[in-house]
Parts: structure tokens; sequence; C-alpha cells
């Protein structure tokens, strides 16, 4: 290096001192780091307790409304209606709701959902709250939680009970369901104790089937000796005391209503489902347990078919062996029967006999009794109309053995019926009957009669008038006076 050249300085490097990031990081950055930790929270618990999806199928939504319907359990809302669709094929309308996950556990194969609207009857207003609110779904289920279910059928009408509603069930059978109808009360001594439910027509189509629901602690005066009769309308009755009239309650007179009681103790307790029959009123009802104590009973439902008229036999008539009622007729049809290709029409009338009466003892069944009138009729039992009131004309069917009745068994129809063969009626003339009447009244001697009574009040009044007869009490009252001076 020589003398001339210059040493020069190396260059610095200067850059600014580099702060912490938690120097660096202002103020104004938490607030919105802040609220979309504070959104994040809302949002995952909102996620977390945002219920449990659930469908109901209803065949008609009319009022429900997506964000807007709620589901309320005891009148307290623990769901809400999220949307509201078609079912494929546009069958049914689907409603998807999210409820409560508290409840979810409980919604299982007994949960009931139904629709709650404005409803006007006799026995009250149901449902006033929907006007303004709007229509609402209502929820029954137990407080035991089982399989939770996510998919229901809702129903068109409340059901007759509810979960956990304590009380029985039992089926009332009528001939004919005009007085019958969904909601009418169940009286017993006056208070409404239970109601109806909606009116079927039995398997058979030949009786109007109606479940009816008792409340607890009532139903337990049900037992086989009870007796159930029909309270719709009102009573005239004209007696010593005047004019009385009998209405029951309004909702009976007109909704229909039942009315029950035991008629006398010891009977046995009834089941859920137990049928019992309907009776037109309370004396027929209270004086059948004599003459049909089994009502309950299974009975033979056996056929017969009569020729030419029958005017007088119907539904209810009795039929009787060796003079004992031993059951009821309970339908009557006409059908054509081709014999020998030749067709005629024929009256077809079901026998109800209950095998207890026939003397095969109380556990007699069914098939017992078709054993038993089936070795009958091999030996001459035949079935025959005879006059049960002469007055009215009322017919009834006896079953009675025939010495000389050719050999015949029991037959079978086409959908396997017994059928009892026939023998020739004994049914009272009752036309000619009165006209015999009238001609014994003609053949009386009445003017001979009338002639001899009104000598007989001659011969009287000219007696009374006497004055020799006239005198003698007052000849007895002296001689009496005399005898008692002496």
């Amino acid at each position: 290096m020589t003398d001339n050249q210059t040493i020069q300085p190396a260059p610095l490097d200067v850059r600014p001192v580099k702060r912490p990031i938690w120097q660096r990081i202002s103020v104004v950055w938490l607030v919105p780091v802040l609220a979309l930790s504070v959104s994040l929270s809302v949002a995952y618990s909102s996620y977390v307790n945002q219920g449990t999806l659930i469908e109901i199928s209803f065949e008609n939504a009319s009022g429900v409304t997506a964000d807007e319907t709620v589901i309320k359990y005891r009148d307290v809302i623990v769901g809400r209606v999220e949307k509201v669709e078609f079912a494929e094929g546009l069958t049914e309308v689907l409603v998807h709701a999210r409820v409560d996950k508290t409840v979810a556990p409980y919604l299982d194969d007994d949960a009931q959902f139904w629709v709650v609207r404005p409803d006007v009857s006799v026995r009250g207003i149901t449902g006033l709250d929907t006007v303004l609110g709007g229509v609402y779904i209502v929820g029954s289920w137990d407080t035991d939680a089982d399989v939770a279910q996510y998919e229901f059928v809702g129903l068109e009408d409340p059901p007759q009970t509810r979960s956990g509603q304590r009380g029985t069930v039992i089926s009332l059978r009528a001939r004919d369901g005009s007085a019958l109808s969904q909601g009418a009360p169940i009286l017993h001594k006056g208070i409404t104790v239970g109601d109806l439910g909606t009116p079927r027509l039995s398997f058979n189509g030949k009786d109007v089937v109606v479940d009816a629901f008792v409340q607890y602690p009532y139903d337990q005066r049900i037992t086989s000796n009870t007796r159930f009769w029909d309270t719709s309308g009102f009573s005239l009755s004209l007696g010593a005391g005047g004019v009385s009239l009998d209405v029951n309650s309004i909702a009976s007179l007109i909704e229909g209503g039942i009315a029950f009681d035991t008629v006398v103790s010891g009977g046995r307790p009834v089941r859920d489902s137990q049928i019992f029959d309907l009776f037109f009123d309370e004396e027929t009802a209270r004086s059948s347990l004599y003459s049909n104590p089994n009502q309950n009973a299974e009975v033979l439902n056996i056929d017969v078919l009569f020729d030419g008229s029958v005017r007088g036999l119907s539904a209810g008539s009795e039929v009787r062996f060796q003079g004992i009622r031993i059951g009821t007729v309970t339908d009557l049809s006409a059908i054509v029967v081709t014999d020998q290709r030749e067709q005629a029409v024929r009256l077809r009338t079901n026998l109800a006999i209950e095998p207890s009466r026939l003397g095969l003892g109380a556990d007699a069944t069914p098939d017992d009794a078709l054993a038993f009138l089936d070795g009958l009729v091999a030996d001459g039992l035949r079935a025959r109309m005879i006059t049960g009131n002469i007055l009215s004309g009322s017919l009834q069917v006896e079953l009675v053995q025939v010495a000389t009745a050719p050999p015949a068994i029991l037959t079978r129809d086409a959908d396997g019926k017994a059928i009892i063969p026939t023998t020739r009626s004994e049914i009272t003339d009752v036309a000619a009957t009165a006209e015999d009447v009238l001609d014994r009244i003609n053949d009386l001697p009445i003017e001979e009669l009338m002639s001899g009574a009104i000598d007989m009040m001659g011969s009287f009044e000219r007696l009374a008038n006497d004055e020799d007869l006239r005198a003698v009490p007052s000849s007895v009252t002296a001689l009496l006076l005399s005898l008692i001076h002496i």
C-alpha cells in the first residue's frame, strides 16, 4: 500500500431496530378478532343446542307455516316448524320441525302429534287461542324414554286418550249409529265421566261399534253387570203427578250421549276393548240383566231360510227352544236360492244363540253348541215361526222337534255358515182372530140382555117407591123404642 492511497472506511449497515410483535399490534385490530370469536362461540352454541330434527306427516296441514308454527307439550313450546313440503306423489304433507334436545329422547313409538284449530260445539269452544296466534301442533307422549324415533304420522283429530291418562276403553255395539257422534258425553248418575270415539261399522257390517273412554276412578264401577243405554233427546211422561220432561244434558240432547249403571253387584271386572250392547232406553237396559244376563258371552251365529212372508219378524225377536229363550234374531235379508234349476226368493234369518242357554254349561263354546244342534237336527230338530204377540202381530223363531220330519243335516252356505232346516210355521192370523171375536160379540143376545136389565131396574125403582116399604123403618124404630121402655 502506498502513501498516496487513502484508506476508505467500510459502509455502515444502518437499519431500524425491529420491535417485538406485541408492540406492533394495534389495539384497533382486537375489535374484529373479538367479534369473530364471539360469533364463532354463538354459532357453535347454537349448533350444539339447536335441537333434534323430526318429520311429521299429515293428510292436511292447513294453517301450518314454516318458522311460525310451534310445537307444544303441556302448553309449553318445545319445538318449531322449519319446513313444510309435499311427500313424493303429493300423497301427504311433510312437516319438518326441531324439538328441544331435552324432550327428544322421549319421542318414541307412543308419541302422537295433531294440529289444534278453532272448534265450536255444544260442549264448548276449543282452540280459541289459535284465532290470533295461528294454529299450533300439540304433542303427547309418556315420561319413559325409549328408543327415540324421528318420523311420525300425525293425527287428523285429537286422540280420545292422552299418554298417561288413566281410564278404561270399552266398545259399545248398537244396531243403529244415527244417535252416536264423536265426542258425545258418557254420563254416570248425571256426571260426565268420559266420551265417545268415532263410530264405525263392525267387521260383518251389521252393527255399529264405537269406542268409549271412561275416566278413572269411574271406570272401576264397570263390571259384567253394567248396562249402557242411549240418552240422546228427551223423554216425556204423563202420570198422576202431571207431565214430566226429562233432559239429561244439553250436550246429550244435541250430540247424543250414553249413560251407564251397574244394575247389581257381583259382576266380573272388565278388560280393555270389552264389548257391551247399547240399549235403546234405561228400562230396557236394566231388564236385560234378567232376560239376557250373558250379553258378553260368545254366541253361535246360525242361519234359517224361511219361505213366504215373515211380516212381524224383526231383529231383536226371540229365539226359543222348549219354551226357553236361547237367543235373538240379529239380521234379516232376502237372498235368491237356486233349487233344481228354479230360482226362489227366501228370507235369510240370522240367529244368535247363547251356548250356555242350551244347557251345555257356562264354559260352552259356539263350536260346542253347533255340535249339539247338529245332533238334534239329525233327530228332527227344525226351525219355525210362531206368533209372539197376537195384538201386535210380532213373530218369534222356535226350534222344535218334529217326529215325522224327513232326514236332514246342518247344511253350509257359500260362506261356511250353518243353516237349520225349517218346518211349517204356526202363525196365528190376527185378522181372522179379531174377526172371530167380533162375530162372537155379534152373536151375543145384546137386545134381550138390555131389555132384561131395564126391567130389573124398573122393579128396583117400583120397590123403592112402595109406601109400605117406606113405612118399615119408622115401624122398626117404634118397636125398638117400645122395647126400651118395657
